[in-house]
């Protein structure tokens, strides 16, 4: 054996990166004005959706909105990805502005 040095190259994108975004599953609140007990509600349910949907952000979406039109009513409107701008116009207590996972953008609110 020789006095070679083995240089490891830290990609976050692969492999290792993986146990990177698993530290990232808390949701980050960039804006809102729901009450504090639906926002949690609402950022909970939206981590579970990109769970259970492997990162298809169409059906968390979709997802997401059945779940809040099942317990605060209808309206709702829901996006989701990791690259998109907005200017909304919104019930008043229904914005909820967000990051999953430290890059997933949650945008939810409502309109009647």
């Amino acid at each position: 054996m020789g006095d070679e040095e083995q240089v490891i190259k830290f990609n976050p994108l692969v492999a290792g990166g993986e146990e990177i975004r698993k530290n990232f599953n808390y949701s980050l609140t960039v804006k809102t004005d729901m009450n504090d007990e639906m926002a949690t509600d609402a950022q909970e349910v939206a981590v579970t959706c990109i769970e259970k949907s492997k990162n298809n952000y169409e059906q968390a979406s979709k997802m997401l909105q059945d779940e809040l039109t099942k317990k605060y009513g209808g309206g709702w409107q829901v996006v989701m990805g990791e690259g998109f701008g907005m200017e909304i116009t919104h019930d008043h207590g229904s914005l909820l502005y967000c990051y999953s996972a430290g890059q997933v953008a949650i945008l939810v609110w409502k309109c009647n």
